[in-house]
């Protein structure tokens, strides 16, 4: 009997469908949500509810907290997502990103992730041509003068990126390297609000790399994906649309680590406020 996983119409089971709207529902909420909250939201007759959330609960993916008179995610949920969690592996995902991104813009893309006081290297993929950026599995950059550095400073939680920049050393790479914690900070500010970082002569004369943030199932960031160029092919004009696919494919490999939609780059970044030219 050969199965058929991709969606038919027609074949829609609606208990199965109302099944998951409700478990997505549930997940979105920070706190316990009534029967009455979940049928008016969701458009289910009480009845069906009240079918449905018992089949939830006897099976444990809803647990329902009588002092509160809600429901929230069960420990089955959570058992089926540890088992996929388990399967992950960040180098191998981040693999099959950084290839489709150098693929799609046709430069050398790479994913880093922090390791001490600098970020390195897990996975790379160099688009071959006359003119270009190569790097290699174990790469290390500073934090301060690497695009995926700032990416992932600036959506570290306030205490950790203090005790990392605490003693931090600004050493000197390029003509545009930040050379004090106030610049760096300013600049980190900025990268938070476009949803990627950008950076021009500051590790390498020469060379321009945009990076995004990556996160995981707790929205922590855990990465940064990036794509370099060298100055001499750059085109301010392609910037934003470098940027937009950047983004895309760092969130979906976020997606792929469990990270939820609300995650800080889920909308398309507003380009140009980022864009630092260093001489």
């Amino acid at each position: 009997m050969s199965m058929n996983h991709q969606p038919h119409p027609g074949r829609l089971v609606k208990s199965a469908d109302r099944v998951l709207e409700i478990l997505e529902f549930c997940a979105r909420q920070r706190h316990p949500v009534t029967h009455a909250e979940i049928s008016t939201a969701l458009g289910l007759p009480i009845s069906s509810a009240s079918a449905l959330l018992g089949n939830l609960v006897d099976r444990e993916y809803l647990a329902f907290s009588p002092e509160a008179k809600g429901y929230t995610i069960g420990a089955s949920v959570i058992a089926l997502a540890s088992a996929y969690l388990r399967e992950l592996d960040l180098p191998q995902l981040g693999q099959d990103a950084v290839q489709a991104l150098a693929s799609l813009l046709e430069e050398s893309a790479a994913l880093a992730v922090l390791t001490g006081k600098r970020v390195q290297v897990v996975a790379r993929y160099n688009w071959v041509q006359p003119l270009m950026y190569s790097v290699q599995i174990g790469d290390m950059a500073p934090l301060h003068a690497s695009a995926s550095g700032k990416a992932i400073l600036a959506f570290l939680p306030p205490q950790k990126r203090d005790a990392l920049l605490t003693s931090y050393r600004f050493d000197r790479y390029a003509s545009g390297t930040l050379s004090t914690r106030r610049e760096l900070i300013d600049s980190l500010s900025t990268v938070r609000d476009a949803g990627f970082a950008y950076v021009e002569a500051e590790l390498v004369e020469g060379i321009v790399t945009l990076a995004a943030p990556v996160f995981d199932v707790r929205n922590d960031v855990v990465g940064a994906l990036s794509i370099s160029q060298p100055t001499p092919r750059l085109r301010l004009d392609r910037v934003s649309d470098m940027a937009e696919v950047l983004c895309r494919h760092a969130k979906a490999l976020s997606r792929e680590l469990g990270a939820r939609s609300q995650t800080p780059h889920s909308d398309a970044p507003e380009i140009g406020a980022n864009v630092r030219h260093s001489t």
